[in-house]
């Protein structure tokens, strides 16, 4: 009985506790692109855009790069299938947070107001003829603030794997049935 009523609780703190889980990446493509025929790549010209950081542009920019090879693409200088670009965006946000004090029966419920810095990281892939983007992938997530060039490689490197784990977009398969 004991070892039932445990179980059926981690059950439902399992199911609760995925229920909760926010998706950080949301990803658009065109579904009308054959992204089988791509195999070649090159960096759009954003230079003329003012960015935020270049290091964390050029971090971002060398983790897609060994993305893209691990897919099998390759970075060539002339005639590329698509192009690559990518924007990074922090703003300040704020945030209520709801606490119980049971030791306060006059005010058992207050929240508290907190500031932390929010980045979305966009990566799009953009046909080098049309100059259309054809698949967009973002990730939004809290910025540490004091952090390591180390420990920001690495996140860097987590959040455009996330990102990168789909592109290409798994294609819609067409399912026949076979009269017997």
């Amino acid at each position: 009985m004991k070892l039932s009523k445990m179980l059926i609780t981690a059950v439902l703190l399992t199911l609760l506790l995925t229920g909760c889980a926010v998706k950080r990446t949301k990803v658009t493509y065109d579904e009308n692109i054959d992204f089988d025929t791509l195999n070649t790549y090159n960096w759009l010209d954003t230079s003329e855009i003012p960015q935020t950081d270049q290091i964390e542009l050029r971090l971002v920019r060398d983790a897609v790069d060994r993305q893209m090879a691990q897919k099998g693409y390759k970075l060539v200088s002339r005639d590329p299938d698509f192009l690559i670009t990518q924007n990074i965006s922090k703003e300040l946000t704020y945030d209520r947070h709801w606490e119980r004090d049971i030791r306060n029966s006059v005010r058992p419920m207050y929240f508290f107001k907190y500031a932390y810095m929010k980045g979305t990281l966009v990566i799009e892939i953009v046909n080098p003829r049309m100059k259309n983007m054809i698949w967009r992938g973002k990730n939004i997530s809290e910025v540490e603030t004091v952090i390591t060039e180390q420990s920001r490689t690495k996140r860097i490197d987590e959040m455009v794997a996330e990102i990168m784990e789909n592109f290409p977009p798994q294609q819609k398969q067409v399912i026949t049935k076979m009269n017997q």
